[in-house]
């Protein structure tokens, strides 16, 4: 019988490999890895250790055999428990891990197994190379919305686009092109990092950007909405890169909800034109109405109450003539439309009445635009200065008969006549007979178509208020004296605003009366008839009644003288 004389020396030639499992290997995503040991023999390999070093940029690895058993890793190299291998048997270890989102390159991964033990080598290596680089895949979540929130005409308009990788690459090479839309003037836009997107042919073009896994990235549009913009424009941007494996390009829409809100200011004012006002004259108002923005202004209605006193009114628009109707004593223009800085105006006018002793004040209202900060302006035009009074008053007189005689009726005619487009109110008209009282008394009997007279020694006032264009008399009388023969009687008239007014007295010879009395011879008085007496009867003796009689009588004939020189030296 042989005894042995010493152990056998087993001999377990192994092969080893390495290979990549996944296909495609995308950054972010499960990458794996499987090693294989197969024993040739001709022995039982024993104490196979496999360690495998993980590859940078691998994430989260694990590594495990066939069997499930997990192979710890430790300083980045994960190393699996010994194994015995039959021969003929064929082992095999995963590695598994998440490829670095922002991988550029497929990883190599080795694998170092020893044991066996194997005659030819105490350790074998085994490489997994790629033969391609990863595949990444990004996938882009792209909105866009409208911030502003009025849009407002006029006023700036902001939009923003918000792009967002859901992995699991990183994406890279995103760029950003939106179309400004019509009515956006100055437009702009810009990345959240501040940097520029250049805006050519109507289009801003961002640069191209990377995107970490779960990062967003936005970009703002801005620019100045049209001041007569009516509608919100719709913004529309496309988005490129990642890639994406769902699309290459994605569109977003920001769609508005809602139409702008137009914001107009509008500053209103309203002024008297005419000066000096005069009553019976023409006088005009001008109310004007400015747009002070942002927006157009829309549906502007001017109203202007027309002042009491104001006749035959019209208002109509400076710039084109356009009428406003005027109704219940209110003008209302129709509505317009006031770009943004101009003005638009338009006047009232119409006929003062002839009575008018003060300046209307003229009160507009403006409604429209919309103005945020009031629904309706009102403007009032206060005047500041007192209505101009201007009288025109047409004075005559007249005396009749024009050569009186002594003891005659002279009647004197005052008209006055009202040349003026207004009222005179309260005129004065003075009749001086400081030249008739002399040789003539007068009558107290002062008679007007209109007004009162009043007589204070020597002069006679009349007071009246006569309306344009019209003619008032005045009549009144003198007795001329007894011995007024030869005189003149002269008597002047004058009044404010008149032909007759200080300054213009007897500029056309109407303003005074020149009459001269006639002188008339006395008549001599006429003796008494005297009465022949009776001759006595022939043969009377006594002649004395005869003489009384005759006596009687010329003391009665030289009375009736004496009494009519008498009467003639009182007058």
């Amino acid at each position: 019988m042989a005894s042995p004389s010493g152990t056998p020396v087993p001999q377990a030639h192994l092969t080893v490999s390495k290979v990549l499992l996944t296909n495609p290997v995308v950054p972010g995503q499960r990458i794996q890895w499987q090693v294989s040991v197969a024993n040739d023999g001709p022995s039982r390999a024993r104490n196979v250790v496999v360690t495998d070093r993980v590859p940078a940029g691998v994430l989260d690895a694990s590594m495990a055999a066939q069997d499930g058993a997990v192979c710890p890793i430790a300083n980045g190299t994960a190393t699996c428990p010994a194994v015995e291998i039959p021969v003929g048997g064929l082992l095999t270890w995963t590695l598994s891990g998440t490829l670095d989102a922002g991988a550029t390159a497929t990883p190599t991964n080795t694998a170092l197994v020893t044991g066996g033990p194997d005659a030819s080598t105490s350790s074998h290596t085994a490489v997994a190379s790629p033969s391609t680089g990863p595949v990444a895949e990004a996938r882009l979540s792209v909105s866009k919305v409208l911030l502003t929130d009025p849009v407002v005409p006029g006023q700036r308009v902001e939009w923003q686009v918000a792009v967002t990788n859901r992995g699991p690459s990183v994406a890279r090479d995103v760029v950003v092109a939106d179309r400004v839309p019509a009515g956006v003037a100055d437009p702009s836009m810009t990345a959240d990092d501040g940097t520029a997107c250049p805006i050519a042919s109507g289009t801003a073009t961002c640069p191209a950007v990377e995107i970490p896994v779960g990062e967003t990235r936005t970009w703002t549009l801005a620019g100045t909405l049209d001041a007569g913009a009516t509608v919100t424009p719709v913004n529309t941007v496309v988005v490129t890169g990642g890639p994406d494996p769902g699309t290459p390009t994605h569109t977003a829409v920001a769609s508005p909800s809602s139409s702008p809100s137009a914001q107009a200011r509008l500053s209103v004012a309203k002024v008297l034109l005419t000066s000096p006002v005069v009553a019976g004259q023409q006088i005009r108002w001008r109310v004007t109405v400015t747009n002070d923005g942002p927006s157009r202004a829309r549906n502007v209605v001017v109203t202007d109450r027309v002042p009491a006193g104001v006749n035959d009114a019209s208002m109509t628009a400076d710039a084109d003539g356009t009428s406003c109707p005027v109704a219940d004593g209110t003008a209302t223009c129709p509505a317009v439309e006031i770009p943004v800085g101009a003005t638009v105006a338009w006047t009232l006018s119409g006929t003062l009445d002839p009575n008018a002793t003060a300046v209307p004040v003229n009160t507009a209202v403006v409604t429209g635009g919309p103005d945020p900060s009031v629904t309706a302006h009102t403007a009032v035009a206060t005047p500041t200065e007192p209505i101009t009074v201007l009288h025109d008053l047409l004075l005559t007189k007249q005396a009749s008969p024009e050569n009186p005689k002594v003891g005659d009726t002279v009647t004197y005619t005052v008209t006055a006549t009202n040349r003026a487009s207004g009222t005179y109110l309260g005129a004065v008209v003075t009749d001086d007979l400081s030249g008739v009282l002399d040789g003539a008394a007068y009558g107290g009997d002062a008679r007007a178509g209109s007004g009162g007279t009043a007589y204070a020694a020597p002069r006679l006032t009349w007071t009246l208020d006569i309306r344009p264009g019209a003619t008032e008399t005045l009549t009144y009388t003198v007795t001329v004296k007894p011995d007024a023969g030869g005189r003149t009687l002269v008597n002047r008239l004058t009044a404010d605003g008149s032909n007759c007014s200080d300054g213009n007295a007897n500029a056309n010879g109407n303003c005074s009366t020149s009459t001269t009395v006639r002188n008339t011879p006395s008549p001599s008085p006429s003796p008494s008839p005297t009465t022949k007496p009776p001759l006595p009867p022939t043969g009377s003796g006594n002649p004395v009644p005869a003489l009384l009689v005759t006596l009687v009588f010329l003391v009665l004939g030289s009375s009736l003288i004496a009494a009519r020189r008498s009467r003639r030296s009182r007058r």
